[in-house]
C-alpha cells in the first residue's frame, strides 16, 4: 500500500471511530437539527433506512430491543455483520446473496408501510 492510500485509510479510520463515538453519546432523537428522509417528506411512507441512526445509537448503548423497535433491518444487519464477514468467502460464491438481500429489503420496505 503506497502513502497516500495509508494516509486516506487512516483518516477513514478516523472518521468512522469519532462517528461512532459521537453517535453512541448523543441520541438522534434529543438533536435540535431535524433529520428528515426525503422519500418520508414527498410521500409520507418509512423507506428501509428510516430509524436506522436511531438503531445503531441503541446498539452502541446495548439497548438492542430499542435497536429493533426504531428499525429492523438495519438493527438485525448490524448484528449479522460479523458473521457475514466470517463467511465471505462463501457469500461472494452464491449468487443468491444479492437476490435474497434485495428481496429482504423489498419485503421489509413494503411491510413496515402496511
Amino acid at each position: 500500500m503506497r502513502k497516500p492510500e495509508k494516509a486516506f485509510l487512516a483518516l477513514g479510520v478516523l472518521l468512522l471511530v469519532a462517528g461512532t463515538v459521537f453517535l453512541a453519546r448523543h441520541d438522534p432523537e434529543r438533536w435540535n437539527v431535524p433529520l428528515f428522509c426525503p422519500f418520508q417528506a414527498v410521500t409520507g411512507l418509512l423507506c428501509p433506512g428510516c430509524g436506522s441512526l436511531r438503531a445503531v445509537h441503541d446498539l452502541l448503548n446495548l439497548r438492542v430491543a430499542d435497536a429493533f423497535r426504531h428499525n429492523f433491518l438495519s438493527s438485525a444487519l448490524a448484528v449479522l455483520a460479523p458473521f457475514a464477514l466470517l463467511l465471505r468467502g462463501h457469500l461472494r460464491r452464491s449468487p443468491l446473496w444479492g437476490a435474497g438481500f434485495a428481496l429482504a429489503m423489498s419485503a421489509f420496505w413494503i411491510l413496515r408501510n402496511l
